[in-house]
Order: structure tokens, then C-alpha cells, then sequence
């Protein structure tokens, strides 16, 4: 969806789709935090495009066998 600026002069951007991770075959712990990185398997000099926590304070566990997602508008990000 196209970014969006609030009163604070601060943008943000959410998902228009679905975000669907992969079925998880191990346990993931618990999820606090996202990145945008550059390529699906980084590599050590590669630093992510942006991260961020969660706003749920508690994360969102993620069992072996489960699948993480977000639906469409429920991922935002805003640039601090």
C-alpha cells in the first residue's frame, strides 16, 4: 500500500497482501522482531534494509509444524 505520513511527520508503510512464512520444521521460539533483508539467505557482511519489534510485547510463539503470518494491513512499518 503506499506509504503514508502521520502528524508527526513520521511515514509508514503496511502489507497490501498476505505475508506467509514457510511451515516451520523446527521450533522458531518466540517472534519479537522483523527485518527486511537484501536476500533470502544472508550472508555475514550483509546488513538488513530495516528492522523492528514486534508491538505485541509478548512476541508470537511459533511451534515446529506451525506457519507464521500477517494478513494484508496488519504489517506496518514506520520509519522512526
Amino acid at each position: 500500500s503506499p506509504a503514508t505520513t502521520d502528524a508527526r511527520g513520521k511515514s509508514s508503510i503496511a502489507n497490501s497482501i498476505a505475508i506467509q512464512f514457510a511451515q516451520s520444521t523446527a521450533s522458531w521460539g518466540t517472534v519479537v522482531g522483523i527485518g527486511i533483508m537484501e536476500n533470502e539467505n544472508q550472508t555475514p557482511d550483509e546488513k538488513p534494509y530495516l528492522i523492528g519489534t514486534l508491538t505485541n510485547p509478548e512476541g508470537v510463539p511459533v511451534a515446529e509444524n506451525e506457519t507464521l503470518s500477517f494478513a494484508a494491513g496488519q504489517l506496518k512499518l514506520t520509519l522512526q
